[in-house]
């Protein structure tokens, strides 16, 4: 391969990473005005704290669910004695 042909052949690749840098700082841009917008969170720090947040609540929800189950199962148990 010629010189002229590797060097156009290396502008060519340039060209495409700069347009996918481009299209990837886009991306992330309308990433962060939707986290910004539906969760309040302005910073990746943020994100994570909002995320351990939101997975402890699940947690309670299925204590809760799994508890009141529970309770459903027993009550149901005790009218079936009487």
């Amino acid at each position: 391969m010629m010189l002229e042909e590797r060097l156009l052949k290396l502008k060519e690749e340039i060209e495409k990473a700069k347009a996918k840098k481009t299209e990837l700082e886009a991306r992330k841009k309308i990433i962060q005005e939707e986290l910004k917008t539906k969760w309040g969170c302005n910073s990746m720090e943020e994100v994570k704290q909002t995320l351990n947040k939101l997975k402890e609540q699940i947690e309670n929800l299925k204590k809760e669910i799994e508890e009141g189950i529970k309770e459903l199962g027993e009550n149901y148990a005790s009218i079936g004695e009487i």
